[in-house]
């Protein structure tokens, strides 16, 4: 789950929304950029609503990571095209 605080969100804000996060099981990476602060929390969010978490002062959007994440080393390349026609002949 990717929690995306507003923009002028506090660090008393920032904070409170890592506990509660932590408070329910979820293991909290925090990324501080210029303007904005992203949550990145991962853990079983099977059970979560986002939606309250939305709720809290300071958050600006929940986003649900629905598949596994992997590096784009991780992923095969796409195939070249064959030289082979389909057709024989």
């Amino acid at each position: 789950m990717v929690v995306v605080m507003q923009e002028r969100a506090s660090e008393d804000q920032i904070e409170k929304v890592v506990a509660h996060l932590v408070s329910l099981g979820m293991d909290v990476h925090r990324s501080t950029g210029v303007s904005r602060t992203v949550l990145g929390a991962v853990g079983d969010d099977r059970r979560l609503d986002p939606r309250l978490i939305e709720m809290l002062d300071g958050v600006s959007e929940v986003l649900r990571v629905t598949e596994p994440i992997s590096s784009p080393a991780g992923r095969s390349s796409p195939r070249a095209p064959s030289s082979r026609s389909a057709t024989s002949g």
